[in-house]
């Protein structure tokens, strides 16, 4: 379509906001993974992908406002987590705490 105010070429767009991770429940679990958690935040709902310490995560989008993901294994120590959507990548600098289980 052409205007006085110039051609559009008919395509629609969808602005989506760049999601943010506001709290991790729970924050620590142990060095085997497998812990079951909950990432809230906001602009989720386009959620591509979950990773804890660089690692890929299975994950499922409740809401717009909550992800439920669990941990996969890790070495001891603090790990990033980060969630990508549609509008972005946001990264929690070391939120989720590796803890390795008592020696024997």
């Amino acid at each position: 379509m052409t205007t006085a105010g110039g051609t559009h070429n008919g395509l629609s767009y969808t602005y989506v906001d760049a999601p943010t991770i506001t709290s991790l429940t729970p924050t620590a679990g142990p060095t085997s993974g497998g812990t079951a958690g909950t990432i809230t935040g906001a602009n989720l709902t386009t959620i591509q992908s979950v990773s804890f310490g660089g690692a890929p995560v299975p994950f499922d989008a409740i809401s717009d406002t909550t992800i439920s993901a669990v941990t996969p294994p890790g070495t001891a120590g603090a790990a990033d987590v980060v969630v990508t959507t549609t509008g972005g990548s946001v990264t929690a600098a070391g939120a989720f705490t590796y803890t390795a289980g008592p020696g024997i």
